[in-house]
């Protein structure tokens, strides 16, 4: 799997689904981890704590382009903090067997490959039971539940 995406678009959409990601308590593939999911149409991130499930799928557009298709197992919560740091706009997320690559013209990353079918699948419900939400409105509610989580954990 081979993807080049814009920074900024590609950090927002990942915060959104590391929402579900677990923390603690669960299988190590799920701590930490989101999974990359490129094909003809769209890139899909999605993660869960086979709970709860935010999957994101993004649609071919100006942001990132798919150069090679396939899936991978991405370590979401270190990804991110490699693009808030970073002031570059444009990086690449490459995946073979044995390694995952986050880089750029000025920054190499490298990350132990994990094995995306071990990653539970999240289910894609009936449509007839299930909400489309827009992405501005989904991060509002993930911000907010946040927010609600530390005053209660505070």
């Amino acid at each position: 799997m081979k993807i080049t995406f814009n920074r900024k678009t590609f950090l927002r959409w990942l915060k959104l689904v590391v929402a579900a990601v677990p923390v603690k308590g669960y299988t190590s593939i799920l701590q930490g981890n989101a999974k990359v999911t490129a094909s003809v149409e769209s890139v899909i991130l999605q993660a869960t704590d086979t709970t709860t499930s935010i999957r994101a799928v993004l649609d071919s557009n100006a942001w990132f382009s798919i150069d090679e298709y396939g899936q991978a197992i991405i370590p979401a919560k270190q990804i991110i903090k490699i693009l808030d740091k970073s002031r570059d706009q444009g990086f690449t997320l490459e995946s073979n067997d044995k390694k995952v690559f986050l880089y750029n013209a000025t920054e190499n990353h490298e990350f132990d490959v994990v094995d995306p079918d071990a990653y539970p699948d999240v289910d894609i419900p009936d449509t007839s039971k299930y909400h489309r939400v827009n992405a501005a409105d989904m991060e509002q509610s993930v911000n907010y539940f946040i927010v609600l989580v530390l005053s209660a954990l505070s």
